[in-house]
């Protein structure tokens, strides 16, 4: 596959046709490329454009070859994996479950040396080629599965890192959300890892129960939840055989080209108390991250805010809070869930919808109260710590 690299007209058609609308339509014109050439091409613009936000680096150099637009989909973006990349120190690593290489590449620039893992002869091909292309030198290359490389590989020391990203599908392609279902194994593996390096990291799904993670990886020291534009991307664990009182929770949410982030101990939203108040001047929504995380009592406690609900998930004030980690209102009115009383207060009948702890979907909330999408008002229906169900209106 990567021969065709080497063919000047190749490249050429993929460069002049990488912003193609619909790069499918390319196989039905005729062009100067064998059906062979052209269907290898046409895959290169479809996993490119995949890239071009999600890999702007990579994305940058024509010559990085893709090993199919799947690949794309289920490497991590730059972006969390320069985030995870700023957790390592040492001077070994391993990525068990390198994929795309990603991970690897970033995680190259933290330590002196690292070895990439990849089952896929395919993608390990398309990978060595990038590495190279990327002048990467310090990343060793094998093709050979993570139980493999703990079996076979010995070393006069334990390395600094292990990285596994586990395959969350199985062979049918169906989602799989157990870690022990996972592959590999991780849970099954837990002794045979730390034989071979001194701390662990593993990347899961968000779908996955963090409690019920850190209680099957036993070791874990902290958990980092990061999303993207509050789309939660990835959480991960972080493990040291050692004994710890409290996992450090941390979230981290990129947004406005910033991280918003925000840190607590576990046991401290165990022990926290709720504290809950009528709808003030400010109300908040926290970003993604936060809420996977898990720190809605601890929250309003760090911040000297109050929820207005203890299931709500949604926290006022009377002063505003200049950074918060999430979006802030400004709250206009308070009205019920009913046509009627909306319209007095927002007689355009248009806003931004969302429901939080409230009987009712957005689709049929919005139904309901005859309202277009859009606008300035953004609308919370949630419910309130008297139990009653209101609109919130206001603007960000």
């Amino acid at each position: 596959m990567i021969e065709y690299l080497k063919d000047g007209n190749w490249l050429k058609f993929i460069d002049e046709n990488r912003n193609c609308a619909k790069p499918a339509d390319l196989l039905l014109k005729l062009q100067t490329l064998s059906k062979e050439l052209l269907g290898e091409a046409v895959k290169q613009i479809i996993a490119w454009q995949k890239a071009q936000h999600k890999l702007p680096i990579w994305a940058k150099n024509p010559l990085i070859f893709y090993p199919s637009a799947l690949s794309v989909e289920q490497a991590s973006s730059e972006r969390t994996a320069l985030y995870k990349a700023e957790f390592i120190d040492g001077e070994s690593m391993a990525d068990l479950t390198g994929g795309m290489g990603i991970d690897s590449y970033f995680f190259s620039k933290k330590v002196q040396k690292l070895y990439y893992l990849e089952k896929n002869e395919t993608i390990v091909t398309a990978v060595k080629h990038n590495f190279e292309v990327l002048g990467v030198q310090n990343i060793e290359i094998l093709n050979q599965r993570a139980e493999e490389f703990l079996e076979k590989n010995a070393f006069s020391s334990k390395l600094d890192w292990l990285y596994l990203d586990p395959a969350r599908r199985n062979e049918k392609q169906e989602k799989i959300f157990q870690l022990a279902d996972c592959e590999p194994n991780v849970v099954e593996l837990l002794d045979k890892l730390f034989e071979k390096a001194v701390r662990i990291m593993i990347k899961t799904s968000p779908f996955l129960d963090i409690r019920r993670a850190c209680e099957d990886l036993k070791w874990v020291q902290k958990v980092a939840v990061v999303a993207v534009e509050n789309e939660c991307k990835e959480v991960l664990y972080f493990l040291e055989k050692k004994e710890n009182k409290t996992i450090t929770i941390h979230s981290a949410n990129w947004q406005n080209q910033v991280w918003q982030t925000f840190d607590f101990e576990a046991n401290e939203e165990k022990e926290a108390e709720i504290s809950c108040t009528l709808p003030q001047t400010y109300i908040y929504e926290p970003n993604a991250a936060i809420l996977k995380a898990g720190a809605f009592k601890i929250l309003a406690k760090k911040l000297n805010i109050n929820k207005l609900h203890p299931h709500s998930h949604l926290y006022t004030s009377h002063e505003k809070l200049e950074h918060f980690a999430g979006r802030s209102f400004r709250l206009q009115a308070i009205c019920k869930a009913n046509v009627k009383e909306l319209k007095k207060i927002l007689p355009e009948k248009k806003a931004n919808l969302a429901v939080r702890n409230f009987p009712m979907s957005v689709e049929d909330l919005r139904k309901k109260l005859d309202l277009a999408e859009g606008g300035n008002v953004f609308i919370f229906a949630t419910t309130l710590l008297d139990e009653s169900k209101v609109l919130l209106i206001c603007e960000k």
